[in-house]
């Protein structure tokens, strides 16, 4: 099964830049500890973020796009 979603503000972690602005590493948000990228979830929602788009953590050359479930 398949959907068709439209997002305009995703907060890109694939980024190397944004991760420097935002202070965080690829190895810190791609570990087996999860309080800081729910920490990540929550910021990015109350500031207006649609979903997120994250480096895997499983497959280096991998992304996941996580969209929260609010959209509307």
């Amino acid at each position: 099964m398949s959907k068709q979603v439209k997002i305009d503000r995703v907060l890109d972690l694939t980024s190397p830049m944004v991760r420097q602005q935002m202070g965080i590493s690829l190895d810190s948000i791609a570990g087996n500890d999860y309080t800081l990228t729910h920490n990540i979830g929550g910021w990015a929602r109350q500031n207006g973020y649609q979903g997120i788009l994250a480096p895997s953590a499983r497959r280096r050359a991998g992304s996941n796009l996580i969209v929260f479930e609010d959209l509307k």
